[in-house]
């Protein structure tokens, strides 16, 4: 007898104030982070991003950052992202 077994890898939503952000937004001070994780296109995807972002928000500052060898985000970029940033937006793909 053939069977198989079906895995619905699902989380159990969290609860609100979980993930709720550390610090007010102000939208005419909010902070976008942009990491760059080197993937072909991923630049060329964030900056059409960043460009749209930026028609819909004009006060909005940007900061951004690549990673160029393989491995974990640096520390660094992690603290600045941390310190700065309202939200970081970045490309995953293969």
């Amino acid at each position: 007898m053939s069977g198989f077994d079906l895995v619905i890898p699902e989380a159990p939503i969290p609860e609100s104030e979980a993930n709720m952000a550390a610090r007010a937004v102000v939208r005419d001070a909010l902070t976008i982070g942009f990491f760059d994780n080197g993937k072909a296109n991923a630049d060329h995807l964030l900056k059409a991003v960043m460009e749209g972002l930026k028609t819909r928000l004009p006060d909005v500052r940007f900061i951004t950052a690549r990673k160029i060898v393989l491995g974990a985000i640096p520390t660094d970029v992690v603290d600045r992202f941390v310190a700065e940033a309202n939200l970081v937006v970045t490309a995953i793909a293969d």
